[in-house]
């Protein structure tokens, strides 16, 4: 089985990833029989944020299910991402997170540039 081979810049760099790989061994972790890597190194190359994976859901059940569905299952997913986010200073309030959030979970709006007011609540 082929695995996909990693080059390094320095020597330094695939030293330090050598170091990684034994320690995972001599803690007893698992590795990855696809990739070779230590599950700890192969999680965290996999990890997805929540607003990813939920613009993933709507945009695969968006054209599955019924209006009154779509209607709450957007609002259902609005309420989950806003009860995720932590507030601090100078983070948007929840009416424009929401809207925010609204205008980004539609799947007809993904090949349309994103207004600033969005896109600024998005970051």
């Amino acid at each position: 089985m082929d695995r996909p081979s990693q080059s390094y810049l320095t020597y330094a760099l695939a030293d330090s990833f050598q170091a990684q790989l034994i320690t995972a061994a001599c803690k007893g972790e698992a590795f990855d029989t696809e990739t070779g890597l230590p599950d700890s190194i192969h999680r965290e190359a996999q990890t997805i944020t929540w607003f990813e994976h939920a613009s993933d859901y709507m945009d695969n059940k968006w054209s599955k299910i019924a209006a009154n569905s779509r209607r709450s299952t957007l609002e259902g997913m609005i309420a989950v991402t806003c009860a995720l986010v932590r507030e601090t200073r100078g983070a948007p309030g929840t009416e424009q997170l929401r809207d925010a959030l609204r205008w980004a979970f539609l799947p007809s709006r993904k090949d349309v540039d994103q207004p600033e007011p969005v896109a600024t609540t998005l970051r």
